[in-house]
């Protein structure tokens, strides 16, 4: 395995042993929902002037790589100090450093992959490969460990090691980043695309920090059934691969973002509704195959209307600002309403802004592409028995990291 290959899988590894468990962390220090809330959107917002922050250092070639590696280790420091500050200010600190240091690090961590790889869609299709092995395996850790023996010290030493062990494989790798200048020029097809996602963000934020606690509060389980949701939508993917590809082939971008966020919209209600672990493990393949969906929708659509990386930084930090304040509007509806209030309001946001994109120009996707990337990754499965992450075109919204259901 090439070094740039195992530094993605350490990078992510270290990610997914807490992010996803973020809520469930902050539940087990028994802050009430709404609080939650509050403390889930704070994450969102600050991580936003984290992309802001990288698009700056992003102009100089130097610095960019350097400030890469210093926010990277400071992001390693910032998972001890999530264990150890555990009242509220200490926890708002520790919250408002790690997300920070996450957002600097996600964003330039994307424009070195791009800088590496160059296009090679080989390139990326080895990276999301580990990706999902990254997931698969720092989710179900994360999920067993939780379960026996709940969140403990040394939950939060393995991201710590497991990033300062990729700064020493990030100080064996060669990375050219071309300096770009910056152009304030958004054309009016990006900022209506902007005003879009950004509403559908705000939907997802508002129930987002809340499904892992549904399943332990709600249907009475733990961490690690959690994490088989998560790890099921991952597998969803290259089981119905083939079906993807055809629909991407006989539609527009425009029609994936309608029908994707359509499915999406759908699951929160069906949560509520159903209430039964089972199906909702049944239903995280369709989730999963909606969000795969809606990645190659956003990507295709974008790579046709955006010129630089201004424009891509911009996206990451409004729509994470939006989802920062669908996070502080449920927690504010929860201090006079229920969870199941939340997710029946998620719903209605998401059916909503699913709607919305059906007003975008019709942009067509490159179907040579996603037949590359077809036949690259079953290449690969038939040499390694694993499944394929629902993130080959993850680039440009990076910043979602695990896809918040």
């Amino acid at each position: 395995m090439e070094k740039i290959y195992l530094f993605t899988f350490l990078f992510n590894f270290a990610n997914n042993l807490i992010f996803p468990f973020i809520s469930l962390y902050l539940y087990s220090l028994n802050f009430p929902e709404n609080i939650i809330g509050k403390l889930i959107g704070i994450l969102n917002f600050s991580s936003a002037f984290g992309f802001i922050a990288s698009i700056f250092l992003s102009k100089y070639k130097n610095l960019s790589f350097v400030s890469f590696q210093i926010s990277l280790f400071l992001y390693g420091v910032s998972f001890l100090l999530l264990f150890y500050f555990k009242s509220f200010i200490s926890l708002l600190f520790s919250i408002l450093f790690f997300s920070i240091t996450g957002g600097i690090s996600y964003l330039l961590y994307s424009w070195i992959l791009i800088s590496k790889f160059k296009g090679n869609v080989s390139g990326f299709s080895f990276e999301n490969l580990t990706y999902a092995i990254s997931y698969i395996l720092s989710t179900l850790i994360s999920g067993i460990m939780i379960k026996s023996f709940g969140f403990q010290y040394f939950l939060f030493i393995l991201p710590f090691s497991a990033i300062l062990f990729s700064l020493l494989i990030l100080s064996q790798i060669e990375v050219k980043i071309r300096e770009e200048k910056f152009s304030i020029f958004l054309s009016q097809e990006f900022k209506k695309f902007l005003i879009i996602y950004s509403i559908f963000y705000f939907s997802v934020g508002i129930a987002s920090p809340f499904f892992s606690i549904f399943i332990v509060k709600i249907l009475k389980f733990s961490a690690l059934e959690w994490s088989l949701v998560g790890i099921i939508e991952v597998i969803s993917f290259i089981l119905f691969f083939p079906s993807i590809l055809r629909i991407s082939k006989q539609h527009s971008s425009k029609t994936l973002l309608f029908f994707s966020t359509f499915l999406i919209s759908t699951i929160p209600l069906f949560w509520v509704t159903t209430k039964n672990y089972i199906l909702i493990l049944f239903y995280s393949i369709i989730a999963g195959i909606a969000w795969r969906v809606f990645s190659i929708g956003t990507n295709s659509y974008i790579s046709n209307i955006v010129s630089s990386k201004f424009e891509i930084g911009l996206l990451s930090f409004i729509s994470s600002i939006f989802l920062a304040l669908g996070s502080f509007l449920s927690s504010l509806i929860l201090q006079f309403s229920s969870l199941e209030a939340i997710f029946y309001i998620s719903f209605i946001f998401r059916f909503f802004s699913s709607l919305l994109f059906l007003t975008l120009k019709k942009q067509k996707i490159s179907f040579e592409d996603l037949k590359k990337e077809f036949v690259t990754v079953f290449t690969l499965l038939k040499e390694i028995f694993i499944v394929f992450s629902p993130k080959i075109f993850l680039l440009y919204n990076r910043n979602i990291r695990i896809h918040k259901l």
